[in-house]
């Protein structure tokens, strides 16, 4: 009895794992597919160098022309990794924006940036300070799921009087932030880290001040953000 009672705990424990197994798999796949295109082997070269990798995760986020009529791209931003979730997020901080890479492996953010016109690959935390443009890309992070805008309470992408509203009430208790307005992960090593999105003047607290903050912002009283932002870098 003893014997058969211990088989079926041991099923059961496998048939869970196999369930939770299952479930990240699902969310991998959801989050992000290797989608093939005339970029792809640019950046699995870079990625992988001599090693051949089988799990291979890729996705052109955003392609830059510094001129309209131009056919060759100023830069090429993208996602690369391999399959696999771990249990929190990698954040860090760029401008007006928090970047997060959803949890993925490695624990890096993955995002990666190619400019045709030196045909060189660098890590976005190197683009970040040398490549024209790069701002510009931060509204296709935010759709693809890769950013955050300080001050976003509401999550529609942009910043406005209605998330100095709903920031207002949230702190009079008569709404509630939704579950990513709190920034929990890992973070780069610097002295700026915030703890939500909520926190527009970079002060350590969530408060009545950061609404404030977004009202004189939004309408025109000051012309940048209170705090001046430091970029994170990456160390991999």
């Amino acid at each position: 009895m003893k014997f058969l009672v211990r088989r079926i705990l041991v099923a059961l424990v496998l048939l869970c794992v196999c369930f939770t197994f299952c479930i990240y798999s699902v969310s991998a796949n959801e989050y992000i597919k290797t989608e093939y295109d005339e970029y792809t082997d640019i950046f699995y070269n870079y990625y992988a160098g001599d090693k051949e990798i089988s799990d291979f995760r890729y996705k052109t986020l955003y392609v830059h022309y510094g001129d309209e009529s131009s056919d060759t791209p100023l830069y090429v931003l993208a996602f690369m990794s391999q399959t696999g979730l771990i249990p929190d997020r990698y954040l860090a901080v760029y401008g007006d924006y928090v970047l997060y890479n959803g949890g993925w492996l490695p624990y890096w953010l993955g995002l990666y940036v190619y400019t045709p016109g030196n045909g060189s690959v660098c890590k976005f935390s190197d683009a970040y300070l040398s490549v024209d443009g790069i701002d510009a890309c931060f509204e296709s992070l935010m759709e693809n799921k890769f950013a955050y805008l300080i001050g976003d309470v509401n999550s529609d992408c942009v910043l406005n009087i209605k998330d100095a509203t709903f920031m207002q009430k949230c702190f009079a208790g008569m709404e509630e932030f939704d579950l990513d307005h709190s920034l929990t992960g890992v973070w780069e090593d610097s002295a700026q880290q915030l703890s939500h999105i909520s926190d527009f003047n970079r002060d350590g607290s969530c408060n009545v001040k950061d609404a404030t903050a977004v009202q004189k912002y939004v309408s025109g009283m000051i012309s940048s953000f209170p705090v001046e932002s430091t970029p994170y870098y990456e160390f991999f």
